[in-house]
């Protein structure tokens, strides 16, 4: 017969058995919360480290001139720009560094028009694969929308061809499945969905930077924008993310509202059954932008 305190041992042992099968661990390298048990830090594949990501000077040109663009944008948007003058500025832009995707820009038409508000695209949401491709889900969502594909390889776009490694390619994958995880400072996001649109439009930015601004540029010439969100244990979180835990996440942002005050963005959580939570998790939400530039800011965005 057991003892009253051998019986509380095995039950919480089981019980400790229990927490740990209910939520995927976070990879040791990541910069965990200390205020968070190690049994509420739950990764999806997201960053697991907070270095910003280091631009080449040609990366360095291109961010300078698409927040040049985005400056533009605002102006003709407050209407202090001419509209004609800044379309052509976009279209010439867009022949250089769109690519696939630049057959799907909308430049913002006539001289005129008021233009609207809020503006979403028809981005559509897609489960991540497995509990680590959060990021290989996100670039799937925006490079299925803007038509991307085939990979260098000649490869079909599906989240597992994204989030594989192909030495002869370093910067053309994710790189997912090396390492269960998309990490920020590697710089791999910008890079893999430039490559599989055939482009070279899109470039990391370190924190938020610009965040309003350069979205509602991306979002109403036609590009959804990739956030790396790290959301703290009883901090801001993304809809239906439960507060107590402390996660790393990527997601697509494919809309604005209130002139940007509000991002819409899909989450790849939603329709898994990897954690208990993600029936509480929507395909798509929205939050103010200043909620989603503290989500942001210990990583950035690709825009």
């Amino acid at each position: 017969m057991h003892t009253p305190k051998q019986v509380y041992r095995a039950i919480l042992i089981m019980a400790t058995a229990v927490i740990a099968t209910c939520f995927v661990a976070i990879p040791e390298a990541l910069a965990a919360d200390p205020a968070a048990p190690a049994a509420n830090q739950v990764g999806t594949g997201g960053p697991r480290d907070t270095g910003p990501v280091q631009l080449t000077p040609d990366e360095q040109a291109l961010a300078a001139q698409k927040d040049h663009l985005a400056q533009d944008y605002a102006l003709v948007r407050e209407g202090t720009m001419d509209r004609a003058t800044f379309n052509r500025e976009n279209a010439a832009f867009l022949a250089t560094h769109g690519g696939l995707g630049a057959t799907q820009a909308t430049a913002p038409a006539g001289s005129t028009a008021a233009l609207a508000a809020s503006n979403t695209l028809a981005m559509s949401q897609y489960a991540q694969g497995n509990t680590y491709y959060c990021g290989p889900a996100s670039a799937y969502e925006a490079l299925k929308f803007k038509g991307g594909g085939p990979g260098p390889l000649g490869e079909p776009l599906s989240q597992t061809n994204l989030g594989k490694q192909v030495n002869q390619y370093p910067t053309s994958y994710l790189q997912t499945n090396q390492y269960q995880s998309t990490d920020w400072s590697r710089g791999v996001m910008a890079p893999t969905l430039t490559a599989w649109l055939h482009a070279t439009f899109y470039v990391a930015h370190n924190g938020s930077g610009s965040f309003q601004t350069n979205l509602v540029y991306d979002v109403d010439t036609g590009w959804p924008v990739v956030i790396g969100v790290m959301e703290p244990q009883y901090g801001v979180h993304l809809v239906g993310h439960p507060a107590n835990l402390y996660i790393v996440h990527w997601i697509a942002a494919h809309g604005y509202s209130s002139s940007g005050a509000n991002t819409y963005y899909a989450d790849s959580v939603a329709l898994t059954t990897f954690w208990t939570w993600s029936a509480n998790v929507p395909r798509y939400s929205y939050l103010p932008t200043t909620t989603m530039n503290a989500l942001m800011n210990p990583f950035g965005y690709v825009y």
